[in-house]
């Protein structure tokens, strides 16, 4: 990529992983200008001119040589940008695609020509980059890791050259402190976003806006509703006053957010419809689906529970489209509590097997566990408009052959969560009621030895969360939940990301208890077929008399 030359946009030089640090040759040189052009049409929101000249210079470094390190480079770039592209238009699965064959490319130039060419920086803003997608598709230890990477690369990169190096170090803090957030982990999240808002302040004033919105998401998830307001105002002045269309757009999604939650409708409804508007412009249909989540809490804490319906199908559809699979699963579960109030019990269960059925494909199994939950708490609450015993009592079995294992399941699967607050609202959100229920349907039924088995269970386990209250599930009950859920959802509080990496706060699995001497159980029934549906052991091979 050549040098600025006269005439060139001053901008050029201010885009991470488009400049080169040294001009290319006579043959490159050309093509270095024309993807000059298609990085601008790209920061000037024009996405469709940007990816036609990207495919033009991409198409033209295929028939280089595989020791042409210019090529090389070049084509990294052009493949960073491509996936960029790919990411905003909502193609994430294509935009990781692009991001590893950027990083290939990264990896070829570099062991024929070093960092001649700063190619080091393209593969390090990369990685920052997927570290983006991978979030938006729930995977937050693997974006974590890039971001590593990236952190290692950066750190060696600034020792020769750190004024030109801002914008990306900018971003990787801030990258970094949005994946903590997610994760539970806020004091770390403090630490990043403050590192790259000091960034921000001492090199690239215009970022700030961004830094002041995580700002406000992480104090809004603290309970500092003052900060996070402060936050917001001083990110909507900021991107105001730089012009950064999408960044105002994000301030107007998290004030609906902060109108949703403390129950201003009118507000939450007029500034989720204005940030949808400006996103559908911007072609951000991720970001579209999540006001549509938004403007479905909206309808259904407004009874307008058909409103509802069709905004969560909209949003789900984006969702399938986009491959963002976290945010699906949490829709399809909302839309399945919505379908059996608009529709029927049968009507919701079907939607619920949609999403049972994406959580298995994924090897998601605490995921499946939770749409179990969800279903049987359908079918006990169906047990209060069935007149008939026999279809009662048939219907209460079913739900607690539902249940049981899935409450099993995420009572184990507890301390796979990084402590915090996220492993705090599994215990209470989705483990307790689950248990509570399973209770429940014991209890009416009348099967003592396995309430005894049970209670002697919960005893011998590490933690046992009594606080949980099962409802009484009627329509109104099951669209009440339904909107608390989804306005936790549209607030961006409702994922529940499970943490691969290794924590020595994590305890391990309790013994299995044989309850009486001559060893019969009908729970060990139960605890083998929670193993075999989820994937993943409920208690350890050891057992211990219950006596």
């Amino acid at each position: 990529m050549t040098e600025p030359s006269p005439g060139t946009d001053p901008r050029v030089a201010r885009l991470v992983g488009v400049r080169a640090t040294r001009a290319y040759g006579p043959e490159w040189r050309p093509w270095g200008r024309r993807f000059n052009d298609a990085a601008l049409a790209l920061e000037d929101g024009r996405p469709a001119d940007a990816e036609t000249i990207l495919r033009e210079v991409l198409e033209a470094t295929v028939a280089a040589a595989a020791d042409d390190g210019e090529a090389l480079d070049l084509r990294s770039r052009v493949l960073h940008q491509l996936s960029a592209v790919a990411d905003d238009g909502g193609d994430l699965a294509g935009a990781l695609r692009l991001a590893d064959e950027c990083l290939a490319a990264c990896r070829a130039a570099e062991v024929v020509a070093g960092d001649a060419y700063g190619t080091a920086a393209t593969r390090a803003a990369m990685l920052v980059n997927r570290s983006q997608t991978l979030e938006a598709l729930g995977r937050s230890d693997a974006a974590l890791a890039d971001l590593d990477d990236a952190t290692a690369l950066v750190d060696d990169l600034r020792a020769t050259d750190a004024a030109s190096l801002a914008v990306l170090v900018f971003t990787l803090h801030n990258s970094r402190g949005a994946v903590l957030t997610t994760l539970g982990r806020y004091e770390e999240a403090w630490a990043e976003i403050g590192r790259a808002l000091a960034v921000a302040q001492e090199s690239e004033p215009r970022l700030a806006g961004a830094a002041h919105t995580n700002l406000a998401v992480l104090a809004d998830r603290t309970g500092d509703q003052h900060g996070a307001d402060a936050h917001l105002r001083l990110a909507a002045d900021l991107h105001e006053a730089t012009g950064d269309r999408l960044g105002s757009a994000t301030v107007r999604h998290n004030l609906a957010r902060r109108a949703l939650r403390r129950g201003d409708l009118d507000q939450a409804e007029q500034a989720f419809a204005a940030a949808q508007d400006a996103y559908e412009r911007q072609g951000r249909p991720a970001l579209v689906a999540g006001c549509q989540l938004g403007r479905a809490a909206v309808a259904l804490r407004r009874a307008r529970p058909r409103a509802a319906q069709r905004l969560l199908t909209t949003a789900a559809a984006t969702m399938e489209a986009t491959g963002d699979t976290s945010d699906l699963i949490e829709c399809l579960l909302l839309l399945g509590d919505v379908t059996a109030v608009v529709e029927g019990f049968a009507a919701g269960d079907e939607v619920y097997l949609a999403a049972r059925e994406r959580c298995v494909r994924l090897g998601l199994g605490h995921q499946t566990a939770r749409v179990d939950i969800r279903r049987a708490m359908v079918v006990a609450a169906s047990t209060r408009i069935t007149p008939r015993r026999k279809e009662r009592l048939r219907r209460r079995e079913s739900a607690l052959g539902l249940v049981l294992p899935a409450a099993l399941a995420t009572e184990a699967i507890r301390h796979r969560f990084a402590v915090g607050p996220v492993r705090e609202r599994w215990a209470r959100v989705v483990a307790a009621p689950a248990m509570v229920l399973s209770f429940d349907l014991v209890t009416k039924l009348g099967w003592t030895p396995l309430a005894f088995e049970l209670v002697e269970h919960a005893s011998a386990t590490v933690a046992l969360t009594t606080a949980a209250v099962l409802p009484e599930l009627d329509e109104d009950a099951l669209a009440a939940q339904a909107g608390s859920e989804l306005a936790e959802l549209a607030t961006g509080e409702a994922r529940f990301v499970l943490s691969d990496a290794p924590a020595p706060d994590r305890l391990a699995l309790p013994p299995r208890l044989r309850m009486l001497p001559e060893g019969d159980s009908v729970l060990d029934g139960f605890i083998a077929a929670a193993e075999e549906r989820y994937g993943f052991p409920v208690r350890s091979a050891e057992v211990v008399p219950a006596w």
